[in-house]
Parts: C-alpha cells; structure tokens; sequence
C-alpha cells in the first residue's frame, strides 16, 4: 500500500507539475498577445494622429486658396472697372483727336485684354489648386476614419485577449486546486 501510495503521489507531483507548466506557457502567450495588441494600438494612434493633422493643414491651404482666388477675381473686375473708365473718359477728352491718339486708345485697349487675360488665368489657376486641395482634404478624411476604425478594432482584440489570458488562469488555477484537496482527501 505505501508503494501504491508513492506511487500514485508521484503520478499526482507529475501531474501537477505539467499542469502548472501549461499555465505558466498559457500566461506568457497571453502577455505576449496583449504587448503585440498593445503596439499595435500604439501605432495605429500615431498614424491617426498624422491623418488628422494633415486634413487640418489641407483645410487651412484649402481655405488660403479660396481667399487668393476671391482676390485675384475682384483684382480683375477693379482692373476692368478702371481701364474702361480710364478709356471712357479719354474718349470723351479726345472725341475729335488725331490717329496718334487712336493708337494709344488701341493700345491701352490691348493692355486692357491682356490683364484681363491674366486674370482670368490666375483665377482658374487658384479654382485648380482648391479642387486638388479639396480632394487631398476629402481623402486624408477618410484615410482618418479608417485609421480610427482600426484602431477600435485593436482595442477590442487587446481586451479580447487579456479576458482570454484572465480565464485561462482561473480556469487552471481551479484545477489545481481541486486536486490539491481530493489529494488532501
């Protein structure tokens, strides 16, 4: 009966023994899992944070551009206002002028389109940088929503892992323990 007893004592030390070291090799994945999650976190944050800061600069350029466009177009209409008056008034002056003063009138008028011209180049220019700055603003948008779905996915597999990691634990934990007392027993 005592070599029996050893030997079952034995079985049961063995027993535990292996049992103990599966938790022990289930904690450490489980640790390992939760660092990996957490870095992953940590990277995804990073990059939503560079998402969110270029769609602010992208709003900021975006807007600058809209106001030099505005300008450039009222620039235009000023210039358009004073170079017809101008040419009005000189009209007025030399109703009755020579062809020397119809060259400059000609001139002038020539200035005039080409400023207009100008312009109306600038404008479209400044329309064309708006559109593209829109568009990067649109997409580093939604590059952010993304990052920041990701993100909640993340945290959900950490705690998912963590709760797994927690479970694995008192579920072996309680084995042992019951058979350290039908062994007490």
């Amino acid at each position: 009966q005592l070599d029996a007893e050893a030997a079952s004592h034995a079985q049961t030390a063995k027993s535990l023994q292996q049992a103990r070291a599966e938790l022990d090799a289930a904690t450490q994945r489980a640790a390992s899992d939760a660092e990996a999650h957490k870095a992953q976190v940590a990277a995804l944050e990073e990059r939503a944070k560079t998402a969110g800061a270029e769609a602010q600069q992208l709003a900021k350029e975006l807007k600058a551009a809209q106001k030099a466009a505005e300008a450039a177009e009222q620039r235009a209409s000023q210039a358009a206002k004073s170079a017809g008056a101008a040419l009005q008034s000189q009209l007025d002056a030399e109703a009755a002028s020579h062809a020397q003063t119809a060259k400059s009138l000609q001139q002038a008028r020539a200035e005039l389109d080409a400023a207009t011209q100008r312009a109306a180049s600038d404008a479209e220019a400044h329309k064309a940088q708006v559109a593209a700055l829109e568009e990067r603003a649109k997409t580093a948008g939604a590059e952010a929503q993304q990052l920041a779905k990701e993100l909640k996915a993340a945290q959900k597999a950490a705690e998912a892992a963590e709760q797994r990691a927690s479970q694995a634990a008192k579920s072996a934990g309680a084995a042992l323990q019951s058979q350290l007392d039908a062994e007490a027993a």
